[in-house]
């Protein structure tokens, strides 16, 4: 727990270092703050920081509203996920940069980490449009990963997947699923380990 602590304020700091490319002062200084609230889950100030109509940049569609923003943050608090950002740069309004996601959900896929790079553009203050600069390398095999860990719930735990899906069998993204998520993940791991 102290270490996941030492961690979070680490990555807190790191945050803070954003470099500027012509990049207003007021855009840094949103750009510092939704960082910290993305970093520490503070749905409060997200929801503040975004705009109701925010559009979110797939690459292979678009959402639109706040709710893409906050569940997945939700979602991110209940998997107790630790968020650090790099190479945070500032051009005009948009800042782009670095993130690395670490959570138990991603380490019982075999990995250590995720890597996203996101691209926010802010308006007076408020998130509008984000996207994607680069596509994540092992983003699809975290993918098909994820596919057999959602078999494994099904097989093993068919309440519990009740619990994480709709009726169409889509994920529902909120901090309670988060949650049941990272203790399936812990399971499924554990399984592993036992066969």
């Amino acid at each position: 727990m102290l270490r996941r602590f030492c961690r979070g304020v680490i990555t807190i700091q790191m945050a803070l270092a954003v470099v500027s490319c012509g990049g207003s002062s007021q855009t840094e200084d949103t750009a510092k703050k939704f960082l910290k609230a993305w970093q520490t889950h503070d749905i409060k100030t997200l929801t503040m920081m975004t705009s109701p109509d925010v559009v979110i940049d797939l690459g292979m569609g678009t959402l639109v509203g706040r709710d893409h923003i906050v569940n997945p943050v939700e979602f991110s608090a209940g998997a107790n996920s630790v968020l650090e950002f790099n190479n945070v740069v500032v051009r005009g309004d948009t800042v782009e940069f670095e993130m690395v996601e670490r959570n138990e959900i991603i380490t019982a896929c075999d990995f250590e980490a995720l890597y996203h790079y996101p691209r926010l553009i802010f308006e007076n203050g408020l998130l509008v449009r984000k996207s994607t600069v680069k596509e994540i390398p092992k983003f699809r095999l975290y993918v098909q990963r994820l596919g057999v860990l959602r078999a494994w719930i099904t097989r093993s735990r068919p309440d519990v997947m009740d619990k994480i899906t709709d009726e169409r069998g889509n994920y529902i993204i909120n901090r309670e699923t988060g949650e049941l998520m990272a203790l399936m993940a812990r399971a499924w791991q554990e399984s592993k380990l036992v066969e």
